[in-house]
């Protein structure tokens, strides 16, 4: 009877933790980082034309989804939906996080 209940108290907090990760405060905080980070990495690197124009993309992408967290329409979403725009998400900003590391030093003094 208690491994039940102690499954069930484990599939409840699955899905409240599911739901505050896709709720649309989150996903709108998830996507202002991401476009600090792009933002961030565009005054840091000097890359290509085709990298600066993905960079570029990604920033009025999350302008987009910022905007688009705000309306109702986006509560209207399915949580599967958010999820996967969440995990699109967190590998943004982890391809951002390769992009920024790799970056040159903007001088070759030791500080």
């Amino acid at each position: 009877m208690f491994d039940r209940l102690r499954k069930k108290w484990r599939k409840y907090k699955a899905r409240r933790l599911l739901s505050r990760q896709t709720e649309p405060k989150a996903i709108r905080d998830m996507a202002r980082e991401v476009g600090e980070l792009a933002r961030t990495a565009s005054l840091l690197g000097h890359y290509g034309e085709d990298i600066q124009s993905r960079i570029a993309k990604i920033i009025t992408e999350m302008e987009r989804l910022d905007e688009m967290t705000g309306k109702p329409e986006f509560r209207r979403l399915s949580p599967e939906k958010r999820q996967v725009l969440r995990q699109g998400l967190l590998q943004s900003k982890a391809q951002l996080m390769r992009t920024i590391n790799t970056a040159a030093p903007p001088t070759e003094t030791i500080q």
